[in-house]
This record gives structure tokens, sequence and C-alpha cells, in this order.
């Protein structure tokens, strides 16, 4: 199961798969997502990247884990 959470970035709220995370020591972390789309499945390019954001300070304070889904399924809301 992965975890889903909404999270906010530059150009407003989103949802995404939490991929992984990088604690640089102290207060310093920072949280890497798959943004999912309209469809519930993460964005993937025609050159077969996926679609990252990194949230940390303020914006990692205020997400939050919304619920979670199997791998290869796409996270339905509500």
């Amino acid at each position: 199961m992965r975890q889903v959470w909404e999270y906010e970035t530059y150009d407003g709220k989103h949802i995404g798969l939490f991929n992984n995370f990088y604690d640089h020591g102290g207060t310093d972390v920072t949280y890497q997502f798959h943004r999912l789309g309209a469809d519930g499945m993460p964005i993937v390019y025609d050159n077969g990247g996926i679609r990252v954001d990194m949230v940390s300070g303020s914006r990692l304070k205020a997400a939050k884990r919304i619920g979670a889904v199997e791998s290869g399924k796409p996270f339905k809301r509500g």
C-alpha cells in the first residue's frame, strides 16, 4: 500500500503518492510525492518521466495523509 497525501506547492493544492523523504539533519526534511492526475494515477510524461513534487518546511507541516492505495491502482477520493 502506498500513502496518499494532500499538499500544497507553488501552484496550488495537489494529491500525490508518498515516494521518499530526505533528511539532511536537524529540521531540514523534504518529502517527495508522485503527483496524481484526475484519473487518480501518477502523471507520466511522454518520455516516461513521472511528475514529482518536493515539499518541505511550512508546506510539509500543513500536508496531511488522506488515504492509501495499492501500487498500480487509481486513488479514488471520497
